[in-house]
């Protein structure tokens, strides 16, 4: 609980995690509603394909970039403690 007050545990990057699952999980039909929204009479399953295809790695790194900088703030707080 100290370390929590003190803030010294982030809990930041628990919530970016479960923000990367919802992200994905609601991802997938948007990608296909914007298809078919812009692609109405063609192909629409292909552009849907295509959106994931591109959408969902680019979540991922945004998400990843978020931990990142998380991830440098708790080495450099060990690195200042040793």
């Amino acid at each position: 609980m100290k370390r929590f007050l003190m803030f010294d545990l982030l809990i930041t990057p628990w919530i970016v995690r479960t923000l990367y699952v919802f992200g994905q999980i609601i991802l997938i039909p948007i990608c296909q509603k914007i298809a078919n929204q812009m692609f109405y009479g063609t192909d629409e399953l292909t552009f849907g394909v295509l959106f994931m295809v591109l959408s969902v790695p680019i979540w991922r790194l945004i998400c990843e970039s978020w931990i990142v900088l998380f991830k440098i703030s708790e080495n450099t707080s060990i690195m200042k403690d040793k």
